[in-house]
């Protein structure tokens, strides 16, 4: 493959940049250069939230139980509450 192209070969891996046409590969270069991926690090702390209040929130103490004992469709699975209904 021909690492000329920048972006594009690793947009297209499966293809060889070689048998694309300039025009294509100029565009894709500057879709490239376009594109910004979003920071996750806010997501991340929000799962990250919600995954503690799940494992340590006293207002889950009746569903741990009912987790327990494996009633009301509630179970635990590494420490985390799931309900299956």
């Amino acid at each position: 493959m021909n690492s000329n192209y920048g972006g594009a070969v690793t947009i297209l891996p499966t293809i060889l940049t070689d048998a694309l046409d300039p025009q294509i590969i100029h565009k894709l270069k500057q879709l490239m250069q376009t594109v910004t991926i979003s920071q996750i690090d806010s997501h991340l702390d929000l799962v990250d939230s919600i995954l503690q209040l799940n494992r340590s929130s006293p207002k889950f103490n009746v569903t741990w139980t009912l987790a327990d004992a494996k009633k009301d469709y509630w179970t635990l699975m590494d420490g985390l509450l799931k309900c299956y209904r």
